[in-house]
C-alpha cells in the first residue's frame, strides 16, 4: 500500500483501540500488573508481618530530628566553631 494510506489504517487503529499497537489487551496489562503486585507481597512477607507484629515501629522521630538538624545548619549561616553547633544542636534536640 502507499505510505499515506499506511499512516492512515495506523492513526484509525489507535483512535479505535489504543492497545491494538502493542499487542496487548487492558485485562492481559491488569494480570501482568497483578502478578507482580502479588510477587512483591510474597517477597516482603516476612518483613510485612514483622511490621505489623511490633507495634508498627516508625522511623518519625529520627526524620524530625534530622530535619531540626538540617534547619539549624541552614540558619546556622557558617558556624566556625562545631562546639557552639553541637550545643545549639543539643538544646534544640
Amino acid at each position: 500500500p502507499p505510505a499515506s494510506q499506511h499512516s492512515n489504517e495506523a492513526s484509525t487503529t489507535t483512535a479505535t483501540s489504543p492497545s491494538a499497537t502493542n499487542g496487548t489487551s487492558p485485562k492481559s496489562r491488569l494480570d501482568k500488573h497483578r502478578s507482580i503486585i502479588v510477587d512483591t507481597i510474597i517477597a516482603w512477607s516476612d518483613e510485612i508481618l514483622a511490621w505489623h507484629h511490633t507495634n508498627r515501629p516508625s522511623n518519625g522521630r529520627i526524620e524530625e530530628t534530622d530535619n531540626l538538624l538540617q534547619v539549624l545548619r541552614r540558619t546556622a549561616h557558617g558556624f566556625t566553631n562545631p562546639t557552639n553547633f553541637a550545643a545549639r544542636a543539643i538544646l534544640l534536640t
